[in-house]
């Protein structure tokens, strides 16, 4: 695949997340006859009761911001609607229920991670919740009072905030994030570049939230989510852009948030791997049909391939130059073990490896599988222009016969 095609794969991909989220929405003006996602009474009234609740409780978190310096209001302003959706920890039962009857009423509550029903582990949850929140208010806040610096301090703390984002950016996962930073800033400057990682990591952590009543089901191991994530980072990300955009309309727009929960649901049945609704014919699993199992390879499920990372223990590696390779047999005068590389394997190299190797073998398969379907097109099409070209030679003959 050349550098254009996967440029208008990656459009592709992220366009689709855009348009995920819009069908999703489409869905509260199909009539009950032909949907039951929402149109249903309880989600009706389950919806409507918990945007009664978000709405008094941003009214009552802007009221409290409205008696802090009017710089730090505007930082954390759109940052709340993770701040909203703290009540779904402390009272989690309404916003499940409501994710699991939209999963029920697309039909895909069979599959495997979503029919697993995990042990209620709201108090450990909400730690994490708090957790991640109060990191984001951290970064977020720091970057933000570099980038307002004023006088004498205006430029070192914009090229510290600069810094600050790209470490950030790595830190996620982000690729050629010096690249990316120093190109934004040269065409809209320090200060807008460091806005749009701020928007950028609150939709990423809005986005998180809603996942979380399907997270909590399927039980990713740490390195399988962030491979899950980053797989369908572009899908996501789309879907993001336009839940947030939609959440960020001022004062009503904390009322969508728990729309967003049954849209999610949508989302992932319809795309994003193992939610996927083979039921009804979404999925389009050529290769699996044809060969079972090669999904449970490609996927990293099948005893051929599945290893337990977390249990890996490795203290040392060893090996040569790129001029000379390390070869442990060769002892001649001009042997290369004094200039090999010995040092520790931690932690995260290994949970990196594990990453890497899970998406590249997701990728694989997902590029093999295009190819089986082009194939298939192919072969689809040369049958139907040889039956064409068939029908035209014997009604030639035919014509010749009456002649």
């Amino acid at each position: 695949m050349d550098k254009e095609d996967l440029y208008r794969e990656y459009i592709s991909r992220f366009i689709s997340g855009l348009e995920q989220f819009y069908d999703s929405l489409l869905q509260f003006h199909t009539p009950p006859s032909q949907n039951h996602v929402y149109n249903t009474r309880a989600n009706k009234c389950a919806i409507l009761f918990l945007a009664i609740r978000c709405l008094v409780l941003q009214t009552v978190l802007n009221l409290i911001m409205s008696r802090f310096p009017q710089n730090i209001c505007t930082t954390f302003n759109q940052l709340f609607f993770p701040t909203v959706l703290l009540f779904r920890y402390i009272h989690p039962k309404p916003w499940d229920d409501m994710f699991m009857n939209t999963v029920r009423a697309l039909g895909a509550d069979t599959r495997v991670d979503i029919a697993a029903k995990p042990e209620p582990r709201y108090f450990v949850q909400l730690q994490q919740y708090l957790y991640r929140t109060v990191q984001a208010y951290f970064m977020i806040g720091t970057i933000h009072t570099l980038v307002n610096l004023k006088g004498i301090w205006a430029w070192p703390g914009g090229a510290v905030a600069v810094l600050v984002t790209q470490q950030y950016l790595q830190y996620r996962g982000v690729e050629y994030t010096m690249i990316k930073t120093l190109f934004a800033m040269a065409f809209i400057g320090p200060r807008w570049t460091v806005w749009l990682v701020q928007i950028s990591v609150q939709q990423q952590l809005f986005l998180y939230e809603l996942l979380q009543p399907y997270l909590a089901r399927v039980q990713f191991k740490p390195w399988e989510e962030r491979a899950w994530w980053n797989h369908n980072s572009l899908e996501l990300r789309g879907f993001a852009l336009g839940a947030w955009a939609l959440c960020s309309i001022p004062v009503v727009g904390v009322i969508a948030v728990p729309v967003m929960f049954p849209a999610v649901a949508f989302l992932l049945t319809r795309s994003c791997g193992l939610m996927e609704n083979s039921g009804r014919g979404l999925s389009g699993d050529v290769i699996e049909a044809k060969t079972p199992g090669v999904k449970a390879v490609a996927q990293g499920k099948s005893p051929a391939v599945s290893g337990d990372w977390d249990k890996e223990s490795v203290q040392t590696f060893v090996r040569g130059t790129h001029q000379k390779p390390f070869k442990p047999t060769v002892h001649g005068p001009n042997s290369i073990t004094d200039q090999i590389i010995v040092g520790m394997v931690t932690e995260e190299q290994v949970q990196a490896d594990a990453v890497t190797s899970h998406t590249r073998r997701l990728d694989l398969y997902q590029e093999y599988q295009l190819q089986v379907k082009r194939q298939e097109q192919f072969d689809q099409l040369n049958a139907k222009r040889h039956e064409q070209f068939d029908q035209l030679n014997a009604k030639r003959l035919q014509q010749l016969e009456q002649l």
